[in-house]
């Protein structure tokens, strides 16, 4: 059974749905070529935290995606767009990727590696993370008491190939809380519902009206139901057919699909879940 009716606005994870690594995966150009021809809103939301949306972009034009930037919505311009809100004249010192301080010194928010002057430690995927990186973030906390942490996103890895996965911010977020004996208290990414409903409310769409499509239980569904939008589980990347199974109501997808290929109405194999 398929559903019943198209939704308006599409709301895509990346990495694990679109593609895995450098490889698109099977039903994407397709499926996101008939949404367009259908004029349904399509957006990308993805918690990988080592690009902005403009490398995002790129990344996706190479892999053949079509997309504008304004479609893209990344937790480091969230991130930015949290401190520039609440912490305007704090002082932050970012653990990640260069996309991250780039963007922070674009909003003009102050980027700072003496502890005795950080206000705020951002946690994010940090390919280069080091003892002395760690050292500066545990003397904000530990010394000078004076640091909060916050985090772009909360995944422990991602993929990046069939069967395969790295590291993600996850770990950066345990080894300050455990070290510095603090608390994260504020993540950006995925299950935080910040990103979709604020761009829903852009659009003027009702999360009614929207569906969330990822391959992560823990981030792309939980988004979902914390936003109230319908969710669809791809099996394409960290999802088995043996998770769907196994989880309950607050966690359960509206619907399930091999690949992006089953998405749309006119799919014969796409199955909702039973109530």
């Amino acid at each position: 059974m398929t559903p019943e009716r198209w939704y308006q606005a599409y709301f895509f994870d990346i990495d694990g749905t679109l593609c895995l690594g450098d490889t698109v995966l099977p039903g994407v150009i397709e499926t996101l070529q008939l949404l367009r021809e259908k004029k349904r809103v399509i957006r990308f939301l993805s918690n990988e935290s080592s690009s902005d949306r403009e490398g995002h972009v790129r990344r996706l034009k190479k892999l053949g995606i079509d997309c504008d930037s304004e479609e893209v919505l990344t937790t480091i311009e969230a991130t930015s767009a949290w401190i520039s809100e609440r912490y305007p004249d704090a002082k932050v010192y970012p653990m990640g990727a260069p996309d991250l301080t780039k963007n922070l010194e674009k909003n003009r928010i102050q980027v700072t590696e003496s502890p005795a002057e950080i206000d705020i430690v951002i946690a994010s995927c940090d390919q280069h993370f080091s003892y002395p990186k760690l050292a500066k973030a545990f003397d904000a906390f530990y010394t000078y008491k004076r640091a909060i942490l916050i985090a772009t996103n909360p995944d422990r890895h991602g993929p990046n190939g069939p069967n395969t996965a790295t590291p993600d911010t996850g770990f950066v977020i345990a080894a300050l809380e455990r070290s510095a004996g603090i608390e994260c208290q504020m993540v950006m990414g995925k299950p935080n519902p910040t990103m979709l409903i604020a761009e829903l409310a852009k659009l003027g769409i009702s999360p009614s009206d929207a569906l969330m499509v990822g391959d992560t239980f823990e981030t792309d569904i939980q988004v979902a139901h914390n936003a109230g939008t319908d969710s669809a589980v791809t099996l394409t990347g960290d999802s088995t057919l043996e998770d769907v199974v196994a989880a309950g109501p607050q966690i359960r997808p509206t619907w399930v699909v091999e690949d992006l290929s089953q998405l749309v109405p006119a799919a014969a194999d796409q199955v909702p879940l039973p109530s």
